[in-house]
């Protein structure tokens, strides 16, 4: 609507502002911004997200800067250089008493014109939590739910659990399928990165202030 987009507008501002603190003045990526709204975002009540009506939810800045739980947030810090290459990370719940919620965004590459799927780099969003595994977008009653089939329409994931336990989850970024040059100028023609955020996540064996990097955190990659 005509307040919408000023309103989501000014909230991408605020977040700016709060990332460069803590990132010595350097902006969040585009798929960083769209990944802190949706994952700060806040159910409606109209119908269960994800819909038509109202997507992932309303934009609620004071989530996005003041979450109540441990996040980690990782800006396309991570690059995926063949189809089938997989990136895992290890997490343990922050806090029970909160819902865990991890989100998965990404740039892609241009599309061809009239394509169908227009999506280019394939990427698909994997969590293992409490011996259940959870694909993102696969969601039920407005929450995640094991099972379902990966999302290849997408360049945005997301898995939800209202009542996580305490314990650990791993976080998988699988490169399904990448078709084209998300990374310009860097001289490989098919490369993807992205921008992850896991609110009520704590790396394993490690904590500071939630803006771990790529360097400090124990990713394990699997070869295509």
């Amino acid at each position: 609507t005509s307040m919408a987009s000023p309103h989501v507008a000014g909230a991408v501002v605020l977040a700016a502002e709060w990332w460069r603190s803590s990132h010595s003045g350097a902006d969040p990526s585009m798929a960083m911004a769209k990944a802190l709204l949706v994952n700060g975002a806040v159910d409606m009540g109209t119908a269960d997200i994800p819909n038509n009506n109202e997507g992932w939810g309303r934009v609620d800045i004071t989530r996005v800067i003041q979450p109540a739980a441990q996040t980690v947030y990782l800006d396309q810090e991570t690059v995926l250089t063949g189809t089938g290459q997989q990136a895992t990370l290890g997490f343990v719940i922050d806090d029970p008493g909160q819902p865990l919620r991890v989100t998965l965004a990404w740039s892609d590459a241009p599309g061809a014109a009239g394509a169908n799927p227009a999506l280019v780099n394939d990427l698909d969003l994997e969590v293992v939590h409490d011996a259940q595994t959870y694909l993102g977008n696969v969601f039920s009653a407005g929450a995640s739910i094991p099972g379902g089939v990966a999302d290849g329409l997408n360049n945005l994931e997301n898995v939800y659990l209202a009542t996580p336990v305490a314990g650990a989850l791993t976080v998988t970024i699988t490169a399904t399928s990448l078709g084209g040059d998300g990374i310009p100028y860097n001289g490989f023609p098919t490369d993807q990165d992205f921008a992850l955020v896991c609110s009520n996540c704590r790396p394993q064996g490690l904590f500071s202030d939630g803006f771990e990097s790529a360097d400090t955190l124990a990713w394990s990659f699997t070869a295509p």
